[in-house]
């Protein structure tokens, strides 16, 4: 429609009867609409993600709860057996326990809402050629990934006096 832009009358009827014109003229172009298997696919993988990112959400808030309350909880992945029972050993009570509760709940139902669409996608993958070669790498630890994001000397710099006093490690 790039050649219809100089036109003063933009209406439904004139585009109409524009689009007619390209397409007896035969320049009308194509869209391609994808095989029914992709797309069934593709809202696999993309619910699949709406998933993880609520499952994120919810992690956060649990991270928050013992936070607000003032009860640092020191583990890494307080969702794990041993997290999960630090949590439980020093969450705080009331409101804050039940929160927790509800959203370790709301965690594991999600939980396994995503096992159940990996082994969806993992069906209808198990023959494509570069799914299963994505598959054959080896796994990292959570600790590793998180420790190659950054760089060697990051440590070092985070140990630095301005940096402990920036960020409130030591006393002026």
């Amino acid at each position: 429609m790039k050649g219809f832009a100089y036109r003063r009358v933009k209406n439904d009827i004139r585009d109409a009867a524009d689009l007619a014109d390209l397409l007896r003229m035969g320049r009308l172009p194509e869209a391609w609409i994808a095989p029914p298997q992709v797309r069934e696919l593709r809202e696999l993988v993309r619910y699949r993600a709406k998933l993880v990112a609520l499952r994120s959400g919810l992690k956060s808030q649990v991270h928050a709860v013992p936070a607000k309350a003032g009860v640092p909880i020191p583990a890494s992945d307080l969702f794990g057996i041993d997290g999960r029972a630090r949590l439980k050993q020093t969450a705080p009570a009331g409101p804050y326990a039940q929160r927790v509760a509800s959203l370790l709940k709301l965690i594991d139902g999600l939980d396994a809402e995503e096992t159940l669409f990996n082994g969806r996608i993992a069906e209808r993958l198990r023959d494509h050629t570069g799914y299963r070669a994505i598959q054959q790498l080896p796994a990292s630890p959570p600790q590793s990934r998180s420790r190659s994001r950054s760089h060697p000397d990051d440590a070092a710099a985070r140990s630095t006096p301005v940096h402990r006093r920036r960020y409130g490690h030591c006393s002026r």
